[in-house]
């Protein structure tokens, strides 16, 4: 895993993600540690979830409240695809 965190996040703080899927695959991502808004049509906010489905050669937006102090794993859920380094980290301080 990269030693440098996606990102550092001040505890509470609301980020908006842009999550791009590049692959020719739909990936399953997940977010240790907190629950988020999927971002729909119109800036809707979604369920609230842990994780969600990019389809291939798309992209989707989250909302989340950093509110979980900690190192957090952020993956795609098909294990052979985090461990082949579809993985990073978000540090709460």
């Amino acid at each position: 895993m990269q030693e440098e965190p996606f990102g550092t996040f001040q505890r509470g703080e609301t980020v908006r993600i842009t999550m791009v899927n590049d692959t020719s695959f739909p990936h399953g991502i997940h977010l240790h540690g907190h629950h988020f808004y999927e971002v729909g049509e119109g800036d809707a906010l979604g369920d609230l979830r842990d994780t969600t489905l990019v389809d291939a050669g798309a992209s989707r937006d989250i909302i989340c409240v950093f509110d979980n102090p900690g190192r957090w794993l952020l993956h795609c859920h098909m294990l052979s695809h985090a461990v082949g380094g579809m993985r990073t980290w978000v540090n709460v301080a």
